[in-house]
C-alpha cells in the first residue's frame, strides 16, 4: 500500500521542522547551514511535505530567479523518508504539472 505525501505551503510554524530536517546534511557538509532567520525570510519559496500522519517528511524551495529560469535550493528529507521518491511529488507540486511517473499517493 503506498502511503499517501501531501505538499502544501510552508508556514512559519515550520521553520523548526525545516531546520531539522537540514542539521544532519549541513553536519554532513551536503547543504550548507543557514541562520533561522533566513528560513524566514526564504519561507514563500518553500514547500513542506508532509506524511499521511502530517509528519513533516521533507521540504525544498524553488528559487525564481527568472521568467524561465529558476533553481532547487534547500531540498532535504528526513533520513526515514531518503530514497522513498517524495521529491516527485515535491517537484510536480512546485510546478503544478502531474509528473508521469509520480506516486498515487502525491497530493497538493
Amino acid at each position: 500500500m503506498t502511503e499517501t505525501i501531501r505538499i502544501r505551503p510552508a508556514r512559519t510554524s515550520d521553520v523548526g521542522a525545516i531546520k531539522t530536517l537540514v542539521a544532519p546534511l549541513a553536519d554532513q557538509r551536503i547543504l550548507m547551514a543557514k541562520e533561522t532567520v533566513a528560513y524566514y525570510e526564504s519561507l514563500q519559496e518553500f514547500r513542506i511535505a508532509e506524511s499521511s500522519g502530517g509528519e513533516v517528511i521533507g521540504c525544498g524551495a524553488l528559487h525564481v530567479m527568472w521568467e524561465d529560469l529558476a533553481e532547487v535550493r534547500t531540498l532535504a528529507a528526513s533520513d526515514a523518508w531518503r530514497g522513498r521518491a517524495w521529491a516527485i511529488c515535491w517537484w510536480s507540486a512546485c510546478w503544478r504539472t502531474p509528473v508521469p511517473w509520480a506516486s498515487p499517493g502525491c497530493s497538493a
